[in-house]
């Protein structure tokens, strides 16, 4: 079965259209097509949030559009259920950190349709909600929802990334992979033979991220790798026990070489292994 949806679009005006399936419960592992006035193929996506589609594009003309969706392995009952959503309005697809610490300020960067300077000033909530859901208000129009974390630990930010001072944990450390090929490294401290953990959060968030995360000594060498969490699962965790006190790296990088950019944030959650 392929649905097919058909909606006016107006030259040079941008428009976001995303499905929403999976992250409601549904089977559905979408395939999104964008099919023009002509009936050509314009745009195309499978997997953008989880297993869930977007496109974003700008009208070359004036006219009637066709979206049109299916399981990408043509599966399909009753159960195969989702939302699509069209908009020509402010829309959120990334942002910059992905979180912060419970009751302080914090200057979002937005990356997306329509967001005029393309930064929010927020204030996370001072409560026990290991995540918030919000809108924002751009040029007086409310946003699509976005989810930020929060925390009660140090958080630091990319452009403490460079400073190779050792930072104790537990920590949360913020940061993107701006362009293909980069990889961020983050020095920490930690005690001999005290386990310690390292998570990404990237994917789960919404992030385009597929990290690979490697743990190496102050002289450079690998103590521990890990790609994916689990299947279907592309960010990264693992445990690994110093040898001795002292400083350690904290390397992080895009699994795939050609790919990058403002939208590939994540968050390296660091700390003892409580037991």
């Amino acid at each position: 079965d392929v649905d097919c949806w058909t909606f006016e679009a107006q030259q040079g005006t941008g428009y976001t259209c995303e499905v929403m399936a999976s992250r409601l419960g549904s089977p559905l592992d979408s395939h999104l097509e964008l099919r023009g006035p002509d009936g050509r193929r314009l745009a195309e996506n499978t997997d953008a949030i989880g297993s869930d589609s977007r496109l974003s594009f700008v009208a070359p003309r004036t006219g009637l559009y066709q979206l049109r969706i299916h399981d990408v392995q043509f599966a399909g009952l009753q159960q195969h259920v989702y939302r699509l959503t069209i908009t020509d309005g402010a829309y959120v697809e990334g942002v910059y950190p992905l979180g912060w610490l419970r009751g302080e300020k914090l200057q979002l960067e937005l990356v997306g349709q329509n967001l005029g300077t393309g930064k929010a000033s927020v204030t996370v909530p001072n409560d026990d909600n290991p995540v918030w859901l919000t809108r924002l208000e751009v040029d007086g129009q409310l946003t699509n929802s976005i989810q930020l974390e929060t925390s009660e630990v140090a958080e630091y930010l990319e452009v403490d990334q460079g400073d190779p001072t050792a930072r104790e944990l537990p920590a949360v450390f913020n940061g993107r992979v701006d362009r293909a090929g980069e990889k961020d490294t983050w020095w920490l401290e930690a005690a001999k033979d005290e386990k310690i953990e390292l998570e990404v959060r990237a994917a789960r968030l919404g992030s385009p991220l597929d990290s690979v995360l490697t743990v190496l000594d102050a002289e450079g060498k690998e103590l521990a790798r890990s790609d994916d969490l689990a299947s279907g699962q592309p960010d990264s965790k693992l445990t690994f026990t110093p040898p001795a006190d002292g400083t350690y790296q904290a390397q992080l990088h895009e699994r795939f070489a050609v790919r990058g950019g403002p939208a590939f944030a994540y968050r390296l959650v660091a700390g003892p292994v409580v037991e």
